[in-house]
């Protein structure tokens, strides 16, 4: 069964609609993982935001915080290209990714270098959390006398 993509053409308009909305909202920041952060988004937007409009939310956010803040507004230009994540940017080759943008995106190479080298520090940093996170649950870790 085919997963439901959230990149609609309907969820990228109501996209655009509200980051260009005076809402005081800073999506570099807020955590649209807490339901009532997301529920108190239903007040201050003229949008009702539902699960997957959420996960473009999510997605947004994740390209907004690898991405220089003067070149935020490639983030929508990344998500039409179905490009969201840091994980995902750096998976690609660095070749292939510099192509979507340019050709896609409209940057220029040299910001497109910048935001794969923006997606690599942020997937190490991912990767040493989860690390850091396995490795304190392991059996063993809790059973040591630490003092």
């Amino acid at each position: 069964m085919k997963e439901k993509s959230v990149f609609t053409k309907k969820n990228m308009e109501n996209l655009s609609k509200i980051i260009n909305q005076p809402s005081g909202i800073d999506f570099r920041k807020i955590d649209l993982r807490n339901q009532d952060v997301s529920y108190r988004l239903n007040d201050k937007i003229s949008l009702k935001i539902t699960p997957d409009f959420l996960e473009l939310l999510k997605a947004y956010q994740r390209l907004l915080r690898i991405l220089p803040e003067k070149y935020k507004e490639y983030a929508i230009a990344l998500l039409k290209s179905e490009i969201h994540s840091a994980i995902q940017i750096s998976s690609m080759p660095i070749n292939e990714f510099i192509k979507i943008c340019v050709e896609k995106c409209k940057m220029t190479t040299e910001i497109a270098e910048l935001v794969y080298r923006g997606a690599q520090a942020k997937t190490s940093e991912i990767v040493v959390q989860y690390m850091k996170s396995y490795q304190n649950n392991e059996p063993h870790i809790k059973s040591a006398r630490f003092k």
